[in-house]
């Protein structure tokens, strides 16, 4: 492998962290269990939203206080304001999206959790499936630029993380169940992180 193959292959295994993330949640967050929406509420604003807000007003204090260049801001200089609004509408700065599909992800929990009671691992398989065609669909957009649907008619992080966040669950049904070993969660990583490697070839070095 040349050295530029082997830069896009770290590329891909490191970007195999929020899929493993939303995964490990998953298999523990989606497995019914006796717990009141009050309970789990109060859980995760102590632990989410708290810092999430505290850490959003922090990087808007960074960027006002700071002499940054423009292409070191998220929100242009003029724009800044402590209105919570303003945290409403788009991360502070780059890195916090992943917040924003933590939250929607957790808030989904036990909506979840109550239908997953009620399905089977076929059931489960198929809306897997069909939260799949979003991540086909975000990956044909991102190679040729042409778009089979009207993507606004989809909460786009919703459809394309949620497959991760309940592949997790349906990874913890087979294992309860004895349908899966443990050499298969080497393989299924081994996989993603090829195929990984393919789209982001493809999408960010492939158009260059």
């Amino acid at each position: 492998l040349s050295n530029l193959n082997i830069y896009w292959f770290v590329q891909a295994v490191s970007k195999t962290g929020v899929p493993l993330f939303l995964m490990i949640s998953g298999y523990f967050l989606l497995y019914p269990k006796e717990e009141t929406i009050l309970i789990y509420a109060r859980k995760r604003i102590n632990r989410i939203m708290i810092p999430f807000i505290c850490w959003s007003y922090i990087y808007l204090l960074f960027q006002y206080k700071l002499p940054l260049e423009d292409w070191q801001r998220s929100i242009p200089l003029n724009e800044i304001t402590l209105n919570p609004l303003l945290i409403l509408k788009q991360p502070t700065y780059g890195h916090l999206w992943f917040m924003y599909l933590l939250i929607g992800c957790y808030i989904a929990v036990p909506l979840l959790r109550k239908i997953n009671e009620h399905l089977n691992c076929s059931e489960i398989i198929y809306i897997i499936l069909i939260l799949l065609t979003s991540q086909i669909h975000s990956f044909i957009l991102n190679t040729t630029g042409n778009s089979l649907i009207n993507t606004s008619i989809f909460i786009k992080f919703f459809c394309d993380y949620m497959v991760f966040f309940e592949g997790g669950y349906l990874l913890r049904l087979l294992e309860s169940r004895n349908k899966i070993k443990s050499g298969v969660y080497y393989i299924l990583f081994l996989v993603g992180a090829l195929l990984n490697w393919v789209v982001i070839y493809k999408t960010e070095w492939g158009t260059n």
